[in-house]
């Protein structure tokens, strides 16, 4: 028998109250999506449904290398580096044929204390792995989606040999501990009615080959009102196995973290999929009169004003009842 969240040698950034700050002059995480389109069609994720991406009108592509080089420029603006700079948000980046320049630019300019990005691994090649080292990464989350390849199809929709995936992230960790680079490499699964041999099973794969690895829920998204994302599971604890706090009267999200959406877009929010709750557009502005502008700090008030109820993809959000 194992718990259904475990770490080796680490565990995953902790999340930072704001209830005693002021708003931060440098945002802590900025995520940059390098494509909303994904080569998967998980189940308990938005990007995975066609249907309510057309529902909702969200557009679909990739990032122009461009738009990505004005965003690093624009975070320069500000008066130190962010935290964390995440090369994803709705989909799968490595489909971004211009993902590695989008590292090498990134890592070049400073502008973050750590470059990282997420992957379901399906593109993981050898080659790839060795790019990723080189394009100076400091932290790869490796997001499994299951442990056998039937398992794969019923979750994702896809036909993945399960075993070829554990074989790329081990091929990841071992040029990445023989790198003066040494990206951290967290390997996560979630939970979608995992048996206990299926908990072990992906414990035993990924352990040795991780620097992280554990268990997640099924949290939900926002915008639960159009599709229950948890699966009807609805569950009590989140990452790290958080108890979730049911009507939290405050996200934080929108007061330390700015998403860039594939087409220029800003949202305050990274789970803000159906691009609800939009607070610029870098094509037009600059990221430091985004983060300090009237739209933004209208929102953050009204958030402080009405709680998570002050718009209806924040009022129907599960994600942030995990939020502690």
């Amino acid at each position: 028998m194992i718990n259904k969240i475990s770490t080796s040698k680490s565990t995953s950034h902790s999340h930072t109250s704001f209830s005693s700050q002021q708003l931060l002059k440098v945002p802590l995480i900025v995520h940059i999506d390098p494509s909303n389109e994904c080569n998967f069609f998980c189940k308990y994720c938005p990007t995975g449904h066609f249907g309510l991406l057309k529902d909702v009108s969200r557009p679909s592509g990739f990032m122009e290398f461009s738009l990505f080089k004005k965003i690093i420029d624009d975070l320069k603006q500000f008066s130190e580096p962010i935290k964390r700079l995440h090369l994803y948000n709705d989909g799968e980046p490595l489909l971004n044929p211009n993902f590695f320049n989008m590292l090498e630019y990134a890592n070049d300019s400073g502008v973050a204390q750590s470059l990282e990005t997420t992957t379901n691994a399906f593109l993981l090649s050898n080659d790839v792995a060795k790019k990723l080292v080189q394009a100076g990464l400091n932290r790869i989350r490796i997001s499994i989606k299951h442990v056998s390849n039937e398992g794969y199809y019923e979750t994702t929709g896809t036909n993945v040999i399960f075993d070829n995936i554990v074989e790329s992230v081990r091929f990841l960790h071992s040029i990445a501990k023989s790198s003066k680079n040494v990206p951290f490499i967290n390997v996560t699964i979630v939970d979608t009615g995992l048996s206990e041999d299926e908990k072990e099973h992906f414990f035993n794969k990924f352990q040795s080959i991780s620097d992280a690895i554990r268990i997640d829920t099924l949290m939900g998204w926002s915008r639960n009102d159009l599709f229950d994302f948890s699966l009807g599971m609805r569950p009590s604890t989140g990452e790290l196995s958080k108890q979730l706090v049911k009507q939290n009267v405050v996200c934080h999200l929108p007061f330390q973290n700015m998403s860039i959406k594939f087409n220029g877009e800003v949202s305050s929010c990274f789970i803000d999929w159906t691009h609800s709750n939009i607070i610029g557009d870098v094509n037009l502005e600059n990221l430091f009169e985004i983060w300090n502008g009237n739209r933004a700090n209208a929102f953050r008030m009204e958030l402080l004003k009405n709680g998570n109820y002050s718009n209806v993809a924040c009022a129907t959000c599960d994600y942030v009842n995990g939020l502690q």
